[in-house]
This record gives C-alpha cells, sequence and structure tokens, in this order.
C-alpha cells in the first residue's frame, strides 16, 4: 500500500514524534510511505525518517504563515502519483489532506485524519472550526486523542 504522511514539520513535539512512529512502522511493515510537511524546517526527527529511507517532501514558504495554496497544489500533485491512502495529523495538515482530496479526482484512496485537538470549541476562530468541520465530513476516519474527544468528534460528525 502507497500511503502518504502530512503534518507541518519534524520538530520536537508529540504529533510529530507520533507520525515518525508511524511512518515508520509502517515502512517496517512492508508499505511504501512518504512524507508531506506543511511548514519544513524543523527537523529533529528528519535522522529517523531518512534511516527508514521515507522520501521526505514539502514547500519552504519563507515568512509565510496560514493556509498556503502552493502546500496544497504540492499535495494534490504527489496524490497524483497513485497514493492509496492520507494519514495527516493537526488541523493545518488535515485541511490539506481533505481539500487535495476534493480536488484530485483521480484520487480514491482514504484518508485518516488525526484530531489531536478539538477545533470546535467557543474559543476558536471562525475559520479554525470551519477547518475542523470540512475535515470531519471529508475524512473517511478521525482518530481522537482521547474518550472525550472521540465523543466530541462523534457528536460533529452527526
Amino acid at each position: 500500500m502507497r500511503i502518504l504522511c502530512i503534518i507541518d514539520c519534524l520538530g520536537s513535539g508529540g504529533a510529530q514524534r507520533q507520525m515518525t512512529y508511524l511512518a515508520c512502522g509502517l515502512k517496517q511493515r512492508g508499505h511504501d510511505v512518504e512524507l508531506f510537511l506543511t511548514h519544513p524546517g524543523a527537523d529533529h526527527f528528519r535522522p529517523e525518517i531518512e534511516a527508514a529511507g521515507i522520501p521526505i517532501h514539502g514547500i519552504h514558504r519563507r515568512g509565510h504563515k496560514g493556509f498556503s495554496v502552493k502546500v496544497l497544489l504540492a499535495v494534490r500533485q504527489l496524490l497524483r502519483t497513485g497514493f492509496d491512502g492520507i494519514v495527516s495529523f493537526q488541523l493545518s495538515a488535515n485541511g490539506y489532506a481533505a481539500i487535495a482530496r476534493m480536488l484530485t479526482p483521480s484520487f480514491r484512496g482514504r484518508v485518516v485524519c488525526g484530531e489531536r485537538n478539538s477545533a470546535r470549541h467557543v474559543h476558536s476562530s471562525w475559520f479554525k472550526q470551519s477547518m475542523s468541520w470540512c475535515v470531519g465530513r471529508i475524512a473517511d476516519a478521525l482518530v481522537a486523542n482521547s474518550h472525550s474527544h472521540g465523543d466530541s468528534l462523534t457528536h460533529m460528525r452527526g
């Protein structure tokens, strides 16, 4: 199975650690895994990814924060090369995965998004709440970080 993993960077955070372990584990089990970074730069886990022989893709965006059409187009271009599935962690990566799926009719694979924190809280911005709702509707599966978070995701998906 050919799987595209999407995350912000390879910094020293928990989501990045989980993605590194997941990508390396999938590779060890014989899957063809590639990694896409939406904000390349922090490279704490890069040595582990490279040692596993996992290709790393990404778009360097000098001084750019927030949503990027260039990143979306790069993800879409990768999907056109024949992936069977996408695994993404964090809201921005989940958003790119969901939108790229919608814009790539040739992609017939599954999309699994890891929801670590809920952007559906009243204190989240309108954009984050909207993106979270969109991801929840487009993804084939959402993976929660806790039972209570899973319950809130289940209610949201209705």
